[in-house]
């Protein structure tokens, strides 16, 4: 399997709202992927200081499913207020970790980005 490269990327997001994440799926020289190239898409889900799996995200299936949508310019993902939750509420923010990873030419080939997610405590919110 040839794995293609990890990417961090720094997300803001406000505790028990949606947000949406779209980024490009790209082969081992940062081409896109057509759609009907791609095999396989799933989500991982953490908190980074616990590495407790959140909403039961762990591999999830996101290709055209469970929020996840694969077209012509990538992946846009919907996380909802499940996914954006705190697991410490006394904590004024949480860094999660969505680990998105992608399969193709019959899953010989692997792609991965890893997305950090701030996530405020909004104490106002029910």
């Amino acid at each position: 399997m040839t794995e293609s490269y990890k990417q961090t990327l720094d997300l803001p997001v406000c505790e028990k709202t949606t947000a949406q994440i779209t980024l490009p799926l790209t082969d081992e020289a940062d081409q896109p992927l057509a759609p009907g190239l791609v095999d396989t898409v799933t989500l991982t889900l953490y908190d980074r200081d616990t590495e407790a799996i959140i909403n039961a995200r762990n591999a999830s299936d996101i290709k055209n499913a469970n929020g996840g949508t694969v077209g012509t310019t990538g992946l846009t993902l919907v996380l909802g207020t499940a996914d954006n939750a705190l697991l410490d509420a006394t904590k004024n923010r949480e860094v999660h970790i969505a680990l998105i990873k992608w399969t193709w030419s019959g899953s010989a080939k692997t792609g991965v980005k890893e997305l950090s997610l701030t996530v405020f405590n909004q104490a106002k919110i029910t």
